[in-house]
């Protein structure tokens, strides 16, 4: 092997590193984009439908930063509602029924949305390239 391939390989191996930095920042990036608006939700407009708004939210999330990032998001945000806006409060129950269908249902189409909107990576964006011989 020549320094040449040498270097280009070594090169190779820290961009496909940085990529999985770049995910893992996206992930976080989508946790608290769909966390801090259903805490907003909550806070300032207790009694509009946040959970029928986030979708749409997780879908912006899903393009812009990915599907991984979406769902992540989306659970987080759930846990928020199921927690501060559903009685009884500051538990993971909701007691009515109704409620619990409109979280249940939020989730579906979140994580339908997330992978309906999500991209997929390219080809070159998977691995360092392939050697050449």
């Amino acid at each position: 092997m020549t320094r040449e391939q040498k270097v280009r390989n070594s090169w190779s191996s820290i961009r496909a590193g940085s990529k999985r930095h770049v995910g893992l920042r996206n992930v976080v990036l989508g946790f608290l984009t769909c966390t801090s608006i259903a805490l907003m939700l909550t806070r300032f407009f207790p009694h509009a439908h946040g959970d029928d708004i986030l979708p749409l939210v997780v879908g912006l999330v899903a393009h812009f930063l990915g599907t991984l990032s979406a769902i992540v998001g989306l659970v987080s945000a759930s846990y928020v509602f199921a927690t501060l806006l559903f009685a009884p409060l500051n538990s993971l129950t909701v007691k009515d029924e109704s409620a619990r269908t409109n979280l249940m249902l939020m989730l579906l189409f979140g994580l339908a949305i997330s992978y309906f909107y999500g991209g997929e990576d390219s080809p070159e964006d998977v691995g360092p390239p392939p050697e050449d011989d």
